[in-house]
């Protein structure tokens, strides 16, 4: 593909030629005097100049007063940062089979270039998805791209009535190949598969070249599925319990109950810190680190639950015109636990949140590798404004800005095995990339100051992202 874009370039004569003592670099999109963030250093490229042809970034040179641009824009980045686009690895986008397009456009304006869709319906849901990937391609849509979709499934007994389950090894291996023939890139498992369903699934996904992503289940230890090859672990299910000395009896407790993890954390916070074993969470690094097993902690959710906000102080945070009626009302699951669970209880509780920062310090520094994800669809997550809170709450556990910028630039694009075109900003790379006022390696709230966002090349200024957030409104006036 590269070869293709730079036999493009010669064609088109997109060239550089010398007229005296002046250069003259001919581009659609120049952006002048800006400092470039290197991702993967934290070093500070500055006063550059990027130009865009077409969807790739095509040149990046330090500013001279002796070249000339010719471009159809040309945007003087001078004091201003570039870093790739974020990505929320976590998030659902379709609400009673109905999809969210006001999620992406509303994403985009706080600097969201990707998302990975962690639960889709193997039916019209997925050519929604291809076609929308598709329409960004061709300049169509201004959203941020699908990097990977997945269907969750459950076992016996689901926690979610409408969910696909499976029961034995035949029907994991037959719905494993179902989705890849519908076009899903991976498995998103939960809480009441069997172990031997769960082999099956994880051993049928490698066979389909996909994989297995989502929460551990009741039936397996989380070294156990690091093992067994799952890719990735969200909401840092199963770790608190994999790190209590107490393991075997509260996970009597889990068999035995309908509830999912998270609910079941809370419910035993007591039980974990009292029982939290140190050994057992480096065996856990340990494993996870040797098997290449990510975490997407989801840091924002788990907050949400475990502090002792009340949800009149979360709804504070955040415009709620941007959040349709029928989503709001799915948010009274958290009100009714705020409203109706004792303070005291609560407060009881803030303490397993702060272990469980200190747990992922300690995975990160055990080379663990973590992503950025939101959950974008349950109560309190607002999209785009939660991801940099999730990165927010990363560096308040431990990690650099660095570190936690990495979550949801540089590190999604190994995930994704698409380092070729994202996760840093280089020459012959997606245009894909946000400019911001301030420099988020000296303070990540930085990252509050977008002045423009661009994806496939198409830079929209702060003019257009405003326009943007316009359409958003219409888009939730529709729903409503």
């Amino acid at each position: 593909m590269k070869a293709k874009f730079y036999h493009l370039i010669c064609v088109i004569a997109i060239l550089m030629h010398g007229t005296g003592c002046t250069t003259t670099y001919r581009a659609d999109t120049i952006i002048t005097k800006v400092n470039i963030i290197n991702v993967e250093t934290g070093a500070v490229l500055e006063s550059q100049d990027l130009s865009i042809v077409e969807n790739r970034i095509y040149k990046i040179l330090s500013h001279s007063e002796n070249i000339n641009y010719k471009a159809e824009k040309i945007i003087d980045g001078s004091g201003k940062y570039i870093i790739p686009g974020l990505w929320d690895m976590h998030v659902h986008l379709f609400d009673d089979g109905r999809p969210n397009l006001w999620k992406l456009k509303l994403m985009t304006t706080y600097g969201v270039t990707g998302v990975r869709e962690m639960y889709i319906l193997p039916n019209e849901q997925v050519d929604t998805l291809k076609l929308w990937n598709s329409e960004i391609n061709n300049n169509q849509k201004f959203i941020p791209r699908i990097g990977a979709m997945g269907t969750l499934v459950d076992g016996s007994n689901p926690i979610f009535k409408s969910v696909d389950t499976v029961i034995t090894v035949e029907s994991a291996r037959e719905f494993t190949i179902k989705l890849k023939n519908r076009g899903v890139d991976f498995v998103k498992t939960y809480d009441h598969i069997s172990k031997e369903v769960f082999d099956a699934l994880v051993d049928e996904a490698a066979k389909q070249d996909m994989y297995v992503a989502g929460h551990i289940p009741k039936s397996v230890s989380i070294e156990y599925a690091s093992r067994a090859g799952m890719k990735s672990i969200e909401h840092l299910t199963g770790l608190n319990l994999a790190c209590s000395q107490n393991e075997d009896d509260i996970r009597t407790h889990y068999l035995s109950s309908n509830f999912n993890t998270i609910r079941l954390d809370i419910e035993s916070s007591t039980d974990f810190l009292n029982s939290f074993d140190s050994n057992k969470l480096e065996q856990v690094i340990s494993t996870l680190s040797e098997n290449g097993t990510w975490m997407v902690p989801t840091l924002v959710v788990l907050k949400n639950w475990m502090n002792a906000e009340t949800t009149v102080d979360l709804e504070k945070k955040y415009d709620l015109n941007y959040i349709p009626e029928a989503e709001y009302n799915e948010w009274q699951m958290m009100r009714d636990f705020k409203d109706y669970v004792p303070v005291e209880y609560q407060k009881s509780i803030i303490p397993l949140y702060h272990q469980q920062q200190n747990m992922l310090l300690k995975m990160h520094q055990g080379n663990v590798p973590i992503l950025a994800g939101t959950d974008v669809g349950v109560p309190y997550i607002f999209p785009g404004l939660s991801l940099i809170e999730e990165l927010k709450e990363m560096v308040a556990s431990g990690l650099t800005n660095l570190e936690a910028l990495q979550t949801a630039t540089l590190n999604p694009s190994i995930y994704l095995n698409r380092t070729d075109e994202l996760g840093t900003i280089n020459e012959g790379k997606l245009a894909d990339f946000v400019i911001l006022l301030a420099n988020p390696l000296e303070d990540i709230n930085n990252l509050n100051t977008i002045c423009a966002t661009s994806i496939n090349g198409n830079v929209y200024d702060k003019e257009k992202l405003n326009i943007l957030l316009e359409e958003v409104l219409d888009l939730v006036k529709e729903r409503n």
